[in-house]
């Protein structure tokens, strides 16, 4: 939408003075008023960066007014006022015209660029413009995506990128083969660098830091042989944590790694057996972990020491592993399948416990953790054995959590691990192989999706943005339509598998193969 604004009138008044003399001579005649009136810009140019939460940024220039013109001067600009607003009026001092613009809050992350014309005018609408004070300053707004943290991205496991993009542009950026590697996790990000877990075929554990522009190696730090698992990264700060398990023991360890050199830092101690993780969640000066011998511990650590803050349990005992807390400036919420735990993220102190009157156990692991939604809900499925990588199906339920009730359990059950954005969850189910889109507040299916193939099984997690939502299939991996119209593949490609997608608009991909085998690739695609 482009904005046109006048403003700023000045009148410029000629003053005539007619003179008379004797023997009844003809006036003087009145000379014609010239037009001098010109106008320069600056600066010409400026660029500016924000964040994908708040994209707002400041711009302002200055035109400077020279020579005169015989009537109304009206400064005018015009701008898209989809991405500029005026931040107050138009000032004048003397022949100096100030123009300032904020860019608008919810944008989301991408590259904005335009102009805004300025010039003089003979009238407020503008109709006659003043030949040579037109003049054009540029724009360009850098909002680069938030990092991806953790477990779908962050403390709220949402899945949900802030960004409108153009499937046109997505291409191929680079892979990534590690040799004689049995699986890669999920990767985490941090500006310009991706870390991701390496299980190698001998047992040997690593976690690597690579490009996110090019895949180019930057360092890896390797954890020895671990019999049973380790999680995938999550990162904060200049740390990246590991939750690592040697054996079944008191003192397994998340390991805590320098993210721009690779060199080890400490080492913060947890009680598990039998377990694989999801990697820890860090939020503020905190890093929570759940966990426990026999399940059900939460831990709270603080992360720039590694000593632990507080410990307490949940009312919940049927998972021991997989499961993180979801986490917000005053909670800590707790998933332990038969109860939601609601804990004070300062103290520990249980805040309120709601039993969970669906749940079915279907395995000690679980593969996700609470999403945080609006107005304090959280969504989790009913049931263990679930979430993108195991394939048993559950219903998802929702809880008011600090209130401690239900609001609502789907009427299906699904497989993969959720994204919620703008109000909607993304979820996908096998037998038959659907996508549904479920209100937030009510659970109803909005509309549904099917794959172009039966044959195909939906795996792994669901990334949302703000008009297309990506999903993985055993076979490829899609980029759906939201919003208007019905849903439709704007994008595809040979390569499934468990997504992220780091501050530089790169779409990863740690490829599993048929039956949701593991491989030894990490694709990036460029998504601007």
């Amino acid at each position: 939408m482009l904005m046109r604004i006048g403003a700023s009138v000045i009148v410029m008044a000629m003053c005539v003075t007619a003179c008379s003399g004797g023997g009844g001579s003809s006036p003087t005649p009145t000379p014609t008023p010239t037009t001098t009136i010109a106008a320069t810009i600056s600066p010409e140019s400026q660029a500016a960066t924000a964040t994908e939460n708040n994209s707002e940024a400041s711009f302002s220039f200055e035109a400077t007014r020279t020579g005169s013109a015989p009537g109304a001067v009206v400064a005018d600009v015009q701008y898209d006022s989809k991405i500029l607003m005026l931040d107050g009026l138009i000032t004048q001092t003397g022949n100096v015209y100030k123009a300032s613009f904020k860019s608008a809050k919810g944008l989301g992350g991408g590259k904005f660029t335009g102009k805004v014309t300025f010039r003089l005018c003979q009238e407020t609408a503008c109709a006659n413009v003043y030949p040579n004070t037109t003049r054009e300053f540029s724009y360009t707004l850098d909002v680069p995506l938030d990092d991806w943290v953790t477990q779908q991205r962050n403390a709220s496991h949402n899945g949900y990128v802030h960004a409108t993009l153009n499937a046109a542009s997505f291409k191929k950026a680079w892979e990534w083969n590690a040799q004689f590697t049995e699986r890669l996790s999920t990767a985490a990000t941090k500006a310009d660098s991706l870390f991701v877990t390496r299980h190698d075929v001998d047992g040997t554990v690593a976690v690597h830091a690579l490009s996110t522009a090019d895949g180019s190696a930057r360092w890896s730090y390797s954890f020895g042989r671990i019999h049973y698992g380790a999680s995938s990264p999550a990162v904060s700060g200049n740390q990246v944590y590991v939750a690592t398990m040697v054996t079944s023991s008191g003192n397994n360890k998340i390991e805590v790694i320098d993210s721009a050199s690779g060199r080890y830092l400490r080492s913060m101690e947890f009680a598990s057996q039998w377990s694989n993780f999801s990697p820890p969640t860090p939020y503020g000066s905190d890093v929570h972990f759940a966990s426990g011998y026999y399940g059900g511990v939460a831990y709270n650590f603080v992360a720039e020491t590694g000593n632990l803050r507080w410990t307490t349990n949940g009312g919940g005992y049927s998972i021991w592993d997989g499961m993180t807390p979801a986490v917000d400036d005053k909670y800590v919420y707790f998933y332990g399948g038969e109860t939601l735990d609601v804990f004070d993220r300062a103290t520990g102190a249980q805040v309120k416990r709601t039993t969970n009157p669906h749940f079915v156990w279907g395995g000690y692991s679980y593969y996700g953790g609470p999403i945080l939604g609006a107005n304090g809900n959280l969504v989790v499925y009913a049931g263990s054995g679930t979430g993108g990588i195991q394939q048993w199906s559950h219903p998802l339920l929702s809880f008011a959590a600090v209130q401690g009730t239900v609001n609502w359990k789907s009427q299906d059950a699904y497989v993969t691990t959720p994204a919620l954005a703008n109000g909607v969850i993304y979820v996908a189910r096998n037998g038959p192989q659907r996508l549904d889109a479920l209100n937030e507040t009510t659970g109803a299916v909005l509309w549904s999706w099917n794959p172009p193939s039966s044959l195909e099984k939906f795996i792994g997690n669901l990334v949302a943005t703000d008009n297309m939502v990506f999903a993985s299939t055993d076979q490829k991996l899609y980029a759906i339509s939201i919003g208007n119209g019905a849903p439709a593949i704007l994008w595809e490609a040979d390569t499934p598998g468990l997504i992220s997608v780091s501050s530089d608009f790169k779409l990863l991909v740690a490829v599993r193969g048929p039956n949701l085998a593991p491989t030894s690739r990490l694709v990036a695609y460029s998504l601007r």
